[in-house]
Order: C-alpha cells, then structure tokens, then sequence
C-alpha cells in the first residue's frame, strides 16, 4: 500500500500551486510501479482543479529518487537546499545533513505528459564522458568520493552511491564525506547558472549550462 499527501499555498501569491510533501509505499509494492501512479493521480487531481504545479524536496543523496523524480516524472531541479530540515534523527536521515533538492513538477509541460506515458529519455553517462562531459563527482576505490573541478560550459556530470542509506549506517563517516562532495559538485553549479537536465538509474545527474 501507500499514500501521498500535501497541501495548497500560493507561490507567488496569487498563484496557487500543491506543495507536495509526502510520498510512500511499501516495499512489496514500490516494484509494481504504486508510487509512479500515485503521482499520476497527484498529476490528474491538480489538473482537474486548475493547479498547474506541484513542488517537493528530495535527498539529493537518493539515486532511486533522483531518477524517479527528475526522469520518470519529468520534473525539474529548481534549487539546492542546504541542511533544509536540520537535524533529523529518524532511521534513514540520522547523523546527516539534511540537504534538500527542490522540484518543480510543471503538470501541463510535454515532457511531463510524454513521461505519464512512459516516454522518458534517460542519458548515457558514459557516452557523455566520451563525449567530453566532465565527471565532477565519482565514487573511487573504498567508495570514496572523488571530485573534479566543472569546465565552465561544459557538461558535468556527478554520481551520488548506490545505497547511501546503508552508507549512513555502516560508515557514517564516508557518509558526510559524500554530502559535503555532492553539496559542492551539484549544489555549487546549480546556484551558477547550471541546471539538471536527467538522472540515470545508475547514479549520475547530468548538468548542463541554462542558456536562460
């Protein structure tokens, strides 16, 4: 089973949009696909009352929710957070910071209605490195963060761990590494005029100049 909830505010005021703060399943149905079609009915439900979008915060650490979030529904990074909720000692966030990516879900955006259907476009991380694209952000040998400085106009691209909640357990230490690394690697760009254009399932956010 699960759930999704949040409430509505207007930001800018006058403009009223669903802050959506909350989205969980279960394990046994988190592989059937329950909370793509909980956001899809979250989708439907704003649409049918004139909402045209809905933002939440993520944890940029979370590979499995960047991509969920940035590719298989299509919405977009608008900014990076640092330590947003301070300290947290809940069983997933306990002992980190609590660095938040906040999202904008655009309802009515095509790439977002071509995503409801399924039709996402995922990158190739690797071709991109062939290509040119700069890895800001790796994991080395003992899982270390490694880090590269972002050639200004260049594609970069940064890797956050497989399973950081399991790196928070049994490595705290690597684990604030990791925050510091990716605050520095993904937040820095994103407040200097990048933007995240995907997220791959094995871990990688790709930037890219805003030509805004």
């Amino acid at each position: 089973m699960g759930a999704v909830m949040g409430w509505l505010g207007g930001h800018p005021p006058g403009e009223l949009h669903l802050h959506s703060h909350i989205l969980a399943v279960t394990p046994e149905t988190e592989a059937r696909g329950l909370g793509f079609a909980l956001k899809q009915h979250q989708r439907s439900w704003c649409i049918a009352r004139g909402i045209r979008t809905v933002e939440w915060t993520f944890d940029p650490l979370v590979r499995r929710n960047a991509y969920f979030n940035l590719t298989k529904l299509g919405a977009e990074a608008s900014s990076y957070l640092v330590n947003f909720y301070g300290s947290m000692e809940d069983g997933i966030n306990a002992g980190d910071e609590s660095d938040r990516i906040l999202v904008t879900w655009s309802l009515e955006a095509g790439k977002v209605e071509a995503a409801s259907h399924g039709e996402t476009e995922e990158a190739d991380a690797r071709r991109l490195i062939d290509e040119g694209a700069v890895a800001t952000l790796m994991a080395g040998a003992g899982e270390e963060p490694i880090r590269r400085e972002l050639t200004p106009g260049a594609i970069g691209l940064c890797q956050v761990p497989a399973d950081i909640v399991a790196v928070r357990r049994d490595r705290p230490d690597l684990a604030r590494r990791w925050r510091l690394a990716v605050r520095d690697a993904l937040g820095g760009p994103l407040s200097g005029g990048y933007r995240v254009v995907g997220a791959t399932k094995d871990g990688w956010y790709v930037l890219s100049p805003d030509p805004r």
